[in-house]
């Protein structure tokens, strides 16, 4: 048996793995069955903790080996067990500091499961992580301007160093998968391949668009000035709307950060962390093109808010048929 565990980080496709991870859970390929764990309630109180707990950790072990005993068939083939929960690198608002009590309480609960169980982690370029992070929130009815989101957050925030440190304190460093959350970088630019990868076992590839997207520049400007007024189910409501009707492409980035020199000085307090754990070991990784401020937002245009209206109109009229 093979062990997995998938820890995020968040805004690097998780949504998606997990979505394959559960269509593919009892395929066999090549003499490999797949059993996917799904997250429940001791994931969730795992993650929000300060300090490691042994009573979650001995819920956890229960929880796992009840599963793959259900699970597994016996003899006929080798086991890839995975599990997937991006909140296993923390807490988002936060800014991952409770990582160490997770990874902790995560060993304890498989270390007589699989001793030599393997973590897998994405990384992302810090500034492009904490402009997605920013858009989530807003998507889960936030409406924090940028710069006020960005103050939530210190220097020791979002390390990812510390991240794969205080993993790497419990589980082997050998056993640490880091993939990069970039086009560039995955396996022939493809997420799933990537991570298909990294488990040994192929994923069905299907169609997700439409779940998880993320909005345009525009239609998140509007979500955010709403969510101030709107109730919860008003949210919830707009947010499906946009998500079909003003959603962005899978890679596709927009400018939070005011210039250049604001997103290179924010990429400067990670410049020697980033390169302590080799993902600076390529120029590429941390360059900044100076056309990506051409993305920057300068405020909704009437135009905008037309578009983005008319084609909410529109598929409002869809649903009704």
């Amino acid at each position: 048996m093979k062990f997995y565990i998938h820890i995020g980080t968040h805004k690097t496709g998780t949504t998606e793995i997990q979505n394959l991870l559960k269509t593919s859970s009892g395929l066999v390929k090549d003499n490999k069955r797949l059993i996917y764990i799904q997250p429940n309630e001791i994931f969730n109180a795992i993650s929000k903790q300060q300090v490691s707990s042994d009573d979650l950790s001995a819920k956890l072990q229960n929880y796992i080996s009840q599963y793959i005993s259900k699970n597994s068939i016996e003899g006929e083939y080798e086991d890839i067990v995975v599990i997937s929960y991006e909140n296993f690198s923390g807490i988002a608002l936060s800014g991952y500091k409770n990582s160490n009590a997770i990874a902790k309480t995560i060993f304890n609960a498989v270390k007589l499961i699989n001793p030599d169980s393997v973590i897998i982690v994405y990384l992302r370029r810090q500034d492009q992580f904490i402009e997605s992070l920013y858009t989530q929130y807003i998507h889960q009815g936030k409406s924090w301007f940028f710069n006020e989101f960005l103050s939530k957050f210190d220097s020791d925030s979002f390390n990812w160093e510390k991240l794969v440190t205080d993993y790497s304190e419990y589980f082997e460093l050998k056993n640490i998968r880091i993939g990069f959350y970039d086009k560039s970088k995955l396996l022939e630019g493809d997420l799933i391949k990537d991570f298909s990868s990294k488990i040994d076992f192929e994923l069905e590839q299907l169609d997700f668009s439409g779940k998880n997207n993320g909005y345009t520049r525009e239609a998140l400007e509007i979500a955010r000035i709403c969510n101030e007024t709107f109730d919860p189910n008003e949210k919830k409501k707009l947010r499906a709307l946009l998500q079909a009707t003003n959603c962005k492409k899978p890679f596709e980035e927009y400018a939070f950060f005011k210039n250049l020199q604001e997103r290179y000085n924010f990429l400067k307090s990670y410049e020697k962390s980033n390169a302590n754990i080799r993902l600076t070991r390529d120029s590429s990784v941390f360059k900044v093109e100076a056309t990506q401020e051409s993305r920057f937002f300068n405020g909704l245009e009437q135009d905008d808010v037309i578009q983005v209206v008319m084609r909410s109109l529109i598929e409002c009229k869809r649903r009704k048929k």
